[in-house]
């Protein structure tokens, strides 16, 4: 098949191709694309920086369908995978716990004696 010479077009072609791959069922017509992406007022917003502008999956479950799907941010779409406290947060029990495994370790390989 030859790649359409519409770059809306190509644009669509390429996310439903992109779904595909992560096995995300992609069942909006072109039309239906336009029409959401326009009703945005996003449409040449579009892009992966997190100032543009991405399709994005309501709580990233389900297919890509109407009614299913946001246009926002890019940076809210990771924060919406990744929240703010995703791994980032320690106890200071844990602090303490790695504090120790880590002294006198250069390489921070060493494991902490049980």
């Amino acid at each position: 098949m030859r790649k359409p010479q519409d770059p809306l077009k190509r644009a669509f072609w390429k996310q439903k191709w992109h779904a595909k791959r992560r096995d995300i069922v992609f069942s909006l017509t072109f039309d239906e694309w336009l029409a959401i992406w326009t009703a945005s007022g996003h449409l040449y917003d579009r892009g992966r920086r997190k100032d543009q502008y991405v399709m994005a999956r309501i709580a990233d479950r389900g297919a890509y369908a109407v009614g299913n799907v946001v246009i926002i941010t890019a940076s809210e779409n990771c924060i919406e995978q990744y929240p703010p406290w995703f791994g980032r947060k320690h106890t200071e029990a844990s602090k303490l716990k790695m504090s120790r495994a880590m002294m006198g370790n250069k390489n921070g390989l060493k494991r902490m004696p049980v």
